[in-house]
């Protein structure tokens, strides 16, 4: 097996459900590649549906369309994940160990930071 890049770190996930929202493209798209890679069990969100059955279709994970302004749909798609890595505006994103079997839901008008411990990962640009 190839040598693994020296900013690259090998994880096994054998056994954890992630959920990636923003799954169909970009840096969701990326997130959800890796972590299926790890051995993670992958519910893909997303609102492009059509996108999602494509990387279902590779083996990547469970398509899971959603408008994640759907607060109960969304408490839905969560429930039993290990992993949450939520991709925010700004090119921000928010990885989230869960505890099994809980979701934190968060009261309206309030930052998911508020209410639920995260993990702040930087843009790779800086």
């Amino acid at each position: 097996s190839a040598t693994p890049a020296p900013h690259t770190t090998r994880v096994d996930l054998t056994g954890r459900t992630a959920l990636v929202t923003g799954a169909a493209s970009g840096i969701g798209r990326a997130c959800a590649l890796r972590l299926a890679a790890a051995g993670a069990t992958v519910r893909l969100v997303d609102i492009d549906g059509a996108t999602l059955a494509e990387l279902a279709d590779q083996g990547v994970g469970e398509p899971v369309e959603l408008d994640l302004t759907d607060l109960d749909a969304a408490e839905e798609a969560a429930r039993g994940a290990d992993i949450v890595v939520k991709n925010g505006e700004g090119g921000e994103r928010r990885v989230r160990w869960a505890n099994r079997g809980s979701v934190a839901r968060r009261p309206t008008g309030t930052r998911a930071s508020s209410c639920q411990k995260t993990r702040r990962v930087p843009h790779a640009g800086g």
